[in-house]
């Protein structure tokens, strides 16, 4: 066992935030220093510099917009997700950078529902501004027909471009 504060004072020397490593020293019941460098490791990226000495950096966001006029379980929904995040960033057009910048950032994805927004008109919107987009049609093997189209991924890209088009989604719940 290992404390809190004995945590932090070996941890915060190699970048890590003493918030940061108290909550995961709580998640880890303080089992071990390893232990809780080891999940700050997955939840943080301490080689990543503060947000404030990127002063002009721009933000980038992964949108995953699920169909929500199908019916589909939670874990139908997460498969589509992750098809959708992973077709976004292996066969989009998004540009390298991009790609890296968002890494960079901590792939922020949001998932929200389509509400009553068509995919194609949202993937006009994109197309417009130079957006890329992943549109995921199911199989058809388990819960919704052949062809289907269940997720939309927008992005990544600049953050308040994606927002013009799907800012107005609610999350997904």
């Amino acid at each position: 066992m290992i404390t809190a504060e004995d945590a932090v004072t070996a941890l915060e020397p190699l970048g890590f935030a003493a918030a940061d490593i108290r909550r995961v020293h709580a998640q880890t019941s303080g089992t071990s220093l390893e232990e809780t460098a080891n999940l700050l490791m997955l939840l943080t990226d301490a080689s990543a510099p503060a947000e404030s000495s990127l002063p002009n950096s721009r933000k980038f966001k992964l949108v995953l917009v699920v169909n929500s006029t199908l019916s589909m379980s939670a874990g139908k929904v997460a498969a589509q997700c992750s098809h959708a995040a992973l077709g976004a960033v292996i066969s989009s057009g998004a540009s390298p950078s991009v790609i890296r910048e968002w890494q960079e950032q901590g792939e922020p994805i949001v998932v929200v529902a389509s509400g009553d927004q068509r995919f194609d008109e949202m993937q006009r919107k994109c197309k417009e501004e130079r957006i890329t987009t992943f549109l995921v049609c199911d199989a058809g093997r388990t819960e919704v027909a052949s062809g289907s189209e269940t997720v939309l991924a927008v992005g990544p890209a600049d953050a308040v471009a994606v927002d013009r088009i799907t800012g107005v989604l609610r999350l997904y719940k």
